[in-house]
């Protein structure tokens, strides 16, 4: 009687299989069913991956925000529900950003800030400062430590092909190497997270 309306799918590197992937992806996300995309650290094998049971020491999950409203209500939710776990029970959510510049600072701490206050998470920010011509750098560096990585991924565009899309899963293989434990995460519906964790408006 229950419809699945997350799908939770593995990375593939081998570019050979990427066309295939990213019609894989465009069918999930036209299905309206959301995605989730997890990577092992440093490229680890799946083998390998299997056999850990998590980390020691689960000390922090970084969230990263682009601003796409959906994908931060399915992340927050992801993050929220692993914190329940044993293994992440004492880990500290943050929730982080990228701003071009100095003045636009202030403004985005603002907004996070306001943004957990409404949703009441139990959460910190960190608001950067564009330095290096690449944002999947400063993610890396920011990140390095992190038990857990989230990210979300933007939808193939109606007029998009499956190559130029495949392109675009191809690049955020590439420019994510080495980083933690990460998943990547598209939402193709709208997640209303107080709702979906049952938090009142009364905390």
């Amino acid at each position: 009687p229950l419809t699945p309306n997350t799908i939770l799918l593995g990375d593939t590197q081998n570019r050979e299989n990427f066309a295939d992937f990213a019609e894989l992806i465009d069918l999930v996300y036209r299905t309206q069913r959301n995605l989730i995309m997890l990577r092992d650290s440093n490229d680890e094998t799946a083998e390998e991956a299997a056999e850990a049971d998590g980390p020691e020491e689960a000390e922090t999950i970084d969230v990263w925000w682009g601003g796409n409203p959906a994908n931060i209500g399915l992340m927050l939710t992801l993050a929220y529900q692993i914190q329940k776990s044993p293994i992440w029970k004492q880990s500290k959510l943050v929730i982080k950003t990228i701003v071009a510049s100095e003045e636009e600072l202030d403004a985005a701490k603002t907004r996070l800030e306001t943004f957990i206050d409404e949703q009441r998470i139990p959460a910190e920010t960190e608001v950067l400062i564009k330095q290096s011509p690449s944002y999947f750098d400063m993610i890396r560096q920011s990140s390095a430590e992190a038990g857990l990585v989230f990210m979300g991924m933007r939808p193939p565009g109606e007029e998009e092909s499956i190559e130029d899309y495949s392109r675009y899963y191809g690049n955020l293989i590439e420019t994510t190497k080495d980083m933690p434990p990460l998943a990547f995460v598209l939402a193709a519906e709208p997640i209303e997270f107080q709702q979906l964790i049952g938090i009142s408006s009364k905390g």
